[in-house]
């Protein structure tokens, strides 16, 4: 009997599918209580509005939204859940987030660094997009130097030059379609883990990985849309698309197993 295919495909969840009087209270109820174990809270008078797509990939959750001005928070209750996820949310508006009793104020296209496990708040009183990375904990707590504390990293600014490549990344699986492909999709994860791990500080073995892996990666997709400028030299011009797809899949393929000085095996598994 053949395996199971597995399903990387998105999920979308929309405001404007539901009736409008109701479109906040069934949202609330069950998207963010029962899909994403969130308390939204709106912070306007104005309509309720959200859009969220959800892709789950073995270990990675990409959450992207737009959503009206309001307040997501993990109760006490919620996070009874189990979840521990370390979840890195990129805004494109400013707010404030509340965990461990500390506040964070952030601004326009920062990265902030929330654990799952604990009771937190982000107000984004202005609402806007926002793009949330969430990695298992355990997965990530033999890369990174002092995971217990990275809640209490300040926020990472929009200047970071490995934010920058995971942004552009992220937007080429999803133009690209790649995380449709459970192959590609698997290798995706291990990559944006490893860029996610240079941000959150990596330790000296899994820096070395994560530059020669995802980094990598990241780099030669910033660097595509330089490399589609028609050249005079016909022998330079774009590769046709059924090529351009084995050369890619091979690059995700050899870049997912690449290996460099001793480090743990899990480094090239995904959690």
């Amino acid at each position: 009997m053949n395996a199971p295919q597995l399903d990387f495909s998105a999920m979308r969840f929309s405001t404007d599918d539901l009736p409008a009087r109701h479109r906040e209270a069934m949202f609330r109820e069950f998207f963010g209580r029962a899909v994403m174990k969130l308390d939204l809270e709106p912070l306007s008078d104005d309509p309720f509005h959200a859009d969220v797509t959800v892709r789950r990939i073995p270990g990675l959750d990409l959450v992207s939204s737009v959503v009206s001005p309001g307040r997501a928070s993990r109760t006490p209750a919620l996070v009874a859940d189990g979840n521990d996820d370390v979840s890195l949310l990129i805004c494109s508006s400013a707010g404030t987030a509340f965990q461990r009793r500390r506040e964070t104020r952030y601004g326009v296209g920062v990265a902030i660094v929330i654990m799952n496990a604990e009771p937190d708040t982000v107000c984004f009183p202005s609402g806007g997009r926002f793009l949330s990375l969430q990695m298992p904990r355990a997965a990530l707590t033999p890369l990174v130097t002092d995971l217990d504390n990275a809640a209490l990293l300040p926020p990472i600014p929009p200047s970071n030059e490995t934010l920058q490549y995971l942004l552009n990344y992220i937007r080429f699986l999803q133009a690209d379609g790649a995380l449709g492909n459970p192959e590609l999709a698997r290798a995706a994860a291990i990559h944006v883990r490893d860029l996610a791990v240079l941000m959150l500080g990596a330790t000296r073995d899994a820096g070395v990985v994560a530059e020669r892996r995802g980094l990598r990666v990241a780099r030669l997709e910033a660097i595509r849309p330089i490399s589609r400028i028609v050249s005079a030299n016909p022998s330079s011009r774009l590769l046709p698309s059924r090529r351009a797809m084995a050369s890619r899949r091979a690059m995700f393929s050899s870049c997912s197993r690449a290996r460099a000085p001793p480090f743990p095996s899990s480094f090239c598994t995904s959690a």
